[in-house]
């Protein structure tokens, strides 16, 4: 008797590259966010010279670190959003 055996898989499971064109389709703050599901999931995004850059774009425009851009590893920014934002929100930019 044949017998459909049912295997779940997890985002985890995917390939780096299939998980790097989801993530790559997330805006800035969403992506931010995605680095604090798990650790995993952090080092995928910091894998990808793409994803970080745009975290940068975003971070050295808003808040004006522009000179820090060259000194500081673009991983960084991302992790000071991550404590300045620890749910994940957008700042409020209106005034």
């Amino acid at each position: 008797m044949n017998q459909v055996r049912r295997v779940t898989l997890g985002l985890l499971d995917l390939p780096v590259e299939i998980l790097l064109d989801i993530l790559g389709h997330l805006d800035v703050y969403e992506l931010v966010r995605a680095r604090q599901v798990c650790n995993d999931i952090r080092h995928v995004i910091n894998s990808s010279s793409e994803l970080l850059y745009s975290i940068d774009l975003e971070f050295s425009t808003r808040f004006r670190f522009l000179h820090l851009a060259r000194i500081v590893p673009s991983h960084h920014f991302a992790d000071r959003f991550d404590k300045a934002n620890p749910h994940g929100r957008k700042p409020n930019t209106s005034k």
